[in-house]
């Protein structure tokens, strides 16, 4: 009886004890998100629908892969200096045009239509959702006139031709993001789990685990990191730029 008691006692001493670090976990170490302020000379955006290029002919694969643009949508409001162009606004002047968005002049095209300063086109390249998840995205980014010169970076991705085909002399993009992200990475995986503790997913029962078995999550983290290399290149090109403009030291 009395060691049977004392078993019983540590058992809850250790729950507590648990329960008490997640808490301390919680106040001490809030993993607050970093804000997010745009660098470019734009403001009003338009995401256009994005490319299936995977493959997949599940259903539950497609339609998942059919909200990635308003799932990048959603990511791209949190961005400090953005006004976001509403989803159901892009599909409707889609619709209505008759663009098909296969070349960056109809992506311009549709910028314009929507009175938006740029346009976000993309495209999935994979898509794999079973535990531990990997998604492929292609984004481009084209800015009506007047749009910064490319980086050769820049122009190096946009030759690979996804989601379009880049060619010579036409409309180039001023930002590029082309990448798998796939959660089997151990640094993805340490990724999606910090972005899912900066989305309070410490309030679930499954916590961070949550974003590698709900697509929609796991996509919204995809997104967001796409947001995050994307701002963070363009702010490499910038002070590329500054740097070649300061007069060499005599």
């Amino acid at each position: 009886m009395t060691g049977g008691r004392i078993t019983a006692w540590a058992a809850l001493s250790a729950l507590a004890a648990a329960a008490g670090c997640a808490e301390v976990e919680r106040v001490l170490d809030p993993y607050p998100a970093p804000a997010l302020t745009s660098p470019f000379g734009f403001e009003r955006v338009a995401v256009a629908p994005f490319a299936d290029l995977t493959g997949e002919v599940a259903p539950e694969c497609k339609s998942m892969i059919a909200k990635a643009a308003e799932i990048y949508h959603a990511e791209l409001q949190r961005v400090e200096g953005l006004r976001v162009v509403p989803p159901a606004v892009v599909r409707k002047a889609v619709e209505s045009s008759g663009l098909k968005m296969t070349s960056p002049v109809e992506a311009l095209e549709l910028a314009r239509l929507l009175g938006a300063d740029a346009i976000v086109v993309g495209a999935v390249t994979s898509y794999d959702p079973y535990y531990k998840p990997r998604v492929g995205l292609a984004v481009e980014v084209y800015q009506r006139v007047p749009a910064p010169k490319a980086a050769e970076d820049i122009l190096a991705l946009a030759e690979r031709g996804r989601p379009f085909a880049i060619r010579t002399g036409g409309a180039v993009p001023v930002a590029v993001v082309d990448h798998v992200y796939d959660s089997a990475d151990h640094e993805t995986d340490r990724a999606v789990r910090r972005f899912g503790r900066q989305r309070d997913a410490l309030s679930s029962a499954f916590g961070t685990e949550r974003f590698l078995r709900d697509m929609e999550k796991y996509l919204s983290f995809v997104c967001h990191r796409a947001i995050v290399e994307m701002l963070a290149a363009e702010r490499g090109r910038q002070e590329a730029e500054r740097e070649r403009a300061e007069p060499a030291p005599r």
